[in-house]
C-alpha cells in the first residue's frame, strides 16, 4: 500500500510540475489587435523599408516554441493593397526562406477564417528545419495587418493548445 501511495504521489507530482501553457489574451504592442499568448509578450520593434512597423515576440514553454511576428502595414502599403491574401504569402514566403530556413514544407493551406471576422483571412503550412525540428505556420491578415503565427518542436504537440493559439487572435475593428 506504502508502495502505491508514493507511486501515486509522484505521478501527481510529475503531471503538476510538467509545463503546461496557460493562455492569456495580451495586446500586440499598440496596434489595437490582441492574441492568445503562453505568457506576458516581451515585443522587439523594428521598422521596414515602407515604414510598415514588425513586432515579434517568441515563449518556449516545456520544449515548444510559440512565436508570432505582426506587421502593421504603413498607411501607403494599406492603401495599395489590392490583394492582402497575396501580400501575405509572399511576406510568408519571404520568411519561410530568410528566418526560418525550413528545408521541407508544404503547400498553403489556403480559405482559412476567424469566426467572428469574416474579414480576416488566413493560411497554414507545415514545415520543418535541417535540425528536425517541425513547425506549424499560420499567418492572418485584414487589410492593414498581417501576422504570422507559429508552433515549432522536436515532439509532437498538444494540437488543443495549437489551436487555442492559433483561433485565439483578434483584429482591430
Amino acid at each position: 500500500m506504502k508502495k502505491l501511495t508514493f507511486l501515486i504521489i509522484l505521478f501527481i507530482g510529475i503531471i503538476i510540475s510538467a509545463q503546461v501553457p496557460r493562455f492569456a489574451k495580451y495586446p500586440i504592442a499598440e496596434t489595437g489587435t490582441q492574441f492568445y499568448f503562453p505568457e506576458e509578450p516581451k515585443w522587439q520593434k523594428s521598422i521596414s523599408e515602407d515604414k510598415s512597423e514588425i513586432y515579434i515576440t517568441t515563449s518556449v514553454i516545456g520544449d515548444v516554441e510559440y512565436g508570432l511576428i505582426a506587421v502593421k502595414l504603413a498607411e501607403e502599403a494599406v492603401k495599395s493593397n489590392e490583394n492582402p491574401e497575396a501580400l501575405m504569402g509572399n511576406y510568408v514566403n519571404y520568411l519561410n526562406d530568410n528566418v526560418f530556413k525550413f528545408t521541407k514544407k508544404t503547400d498553403f493551406g489556403k480559405g482559412h477564417t476567424l469566426e467572428n471576422q469574416p474579414d480576416v483571412k488566413g493560411i497554414i503550412e507545415y514545415a520543418e528545419t535541417e535540425d528536425g525540428t517541425k513547425y506549424t505556420v499560420k499567418s492572418w491578415t485584414n487589410k492593414s495587418m498581417i501576422a504570422v503565427m507559429y508552433v515549432g518542436s522536436k515532439k509532437e504537440v498538444n494540437i488543443n493548445f495549437q489551436e487555442i493559439y492559433f483561433k485565439g487572435i483578434r483584429f482591430k475593428q
